[in-house]
């Protein structure tokens, strides 16, 4: 329900702002705000409004996965080829007609890109949208978890992986695929809509065979593969190996705490807050303008002044800030290495 909602709204709202700079201006801030909050937090708002259930956690989730649909059809539409858009102009399309005949068409792959954003953030909200009352394996593996069954959580967890990559791959292959554009086709209309056709088939009989054939229609605890003791077992072998491990990770791990990250910390935390103030507001002035840098520093004089959290915020900048620097020392050199070598891409 989650992803046509979203990927409708981000559409919609994605061509309001190519459309219309007073919306931009508007809404372009806000999918700032709606992509830099943490997930945890859409669930605060939602829940004093709408209580807890299944329709808070809707809402939280269409919120948090609408921003990279809009973000991918404003990319899309922009970056359209010119000469297209001139084509389309000079074979007297109106605005709307350039719009749904031209413009969304030739930009296919990054609309379906962004729909697979919206899948992918979907399902990074199913477990946590259970702490509010979602119902599916979301729940269930928060509940192996608190209850430290390792064997179900790691099977939940599959389940919920596996998902995301049959959805990922259906949607990456409908982008990348070519379309074919047939003149004078003289098929049949069963050659031409055979696939529409045998699903049609396929539903008509599946369903009349739910009613008179018990395990068509839910599938029995008998077809499982995995039961409760093989559960049990899973989380015996788990644990073991944790702790056959730890003797391995205990060295490389203290290593990182005592000699990077603590060092880390404590020269963030050492840092004056009107250091901190005046070298965020001169990056702001320089990298945008005044309203970008009175905006920073209103915002660091909230924190520090208004919510009294400035001790707290240095500790969480400096996560922030080593994080992002491990992902870039990780990320870019394998991006590189997959980009030249089609068997690392693989």
């Amino acid at each position: 329900v989650a992803v046509p909602f979203s990927a409708a709204l981000g559409l919609w709202l994605g061509i309001l702002v190519t459309r219309s700079e007073r919306a931009a201006r508007i809404i372009t801030p806000m999918f700032d705000v709606m992509q830099a909050t943490p997930h945890l937090a859409y669930l605060v708002p939602v829940v004093v409004m709408f209580g807890a259930g299944q329709v808070p956690a809707l809402i939280a989730t269409m919120i948090f996965a609408m921003p990279p649909m809009a973000r991918c059809t404003i990319l899309a539409i922009q970056t359209v080829p010119s000469d297209v858009v001139e084509s389309g102009h000079m074979s007297g399309c109106t605005p709307r007609q350039l719009l749904w005949k031209v413009q969304l068409p030739a930009s296919q792959k990054t609309l379906l890109l962004g729909l697979n954003q919206v899948i992918m953030q979907t399902l990074a909200m199913v477990v946590i949208c259970s702490l509010v009352g979602a119902q599916g394996l979301g729940h269930k593996l928060l509940f192996s978890l608190q209850q430290l069954k390792l064997g179900f959580a790691t099977m939940q967890g599959i389940a919920i992986v596996l998902m995301a990559v049959v959805l990922d791959q259906l949607t990456q292959a409908y982008a990348n695929k070519a379309s074919v554009h047939i003149h004078g086709d003289r098929r049949s209309y069963f050659e031409q809509h055979s696939h529409l056709i045998a699903f049609l088939t396929m539903l008509v009989v599946s369903v009349l065979a739910a009613f008179y054939i018990k395990d068509v229609s839910s599938l029995s605890r008998n077809y499982h593969l995995v039961t409760s003791k093989d559960a049990l077992e899973l989380d015996k072998v788990i644990k073991s190996f944790t702790f056959w491990l730890i003797d391995y990770i205990r060295p490389t791990r203290d290593f990182i705490t005592v000699y990077m990250l603590i060092p880390m910390r404590d020269f963030y935390q050492a840092l004056p807050w009107t250091l901190v103030a005046m070298v965020l507001a001169v990056a702001g002035y320089r990298l945008g303008n005044w309203k970008l840098s009175a905006l920073i520093v209103s915002l660091l004089f909230f924190i520090i002044v208004m919510i009294g959290n400035w001790a707290f915020a240095t500790t969480t900048f400096y996560f922030v800030f080593t994080a992002t620097i491990f992902c870039i020392l990780i990320g870019v050199p394998l991006g590189l290495w997959a980009a030249r070598s089609d068997r690392v891409a693989k």
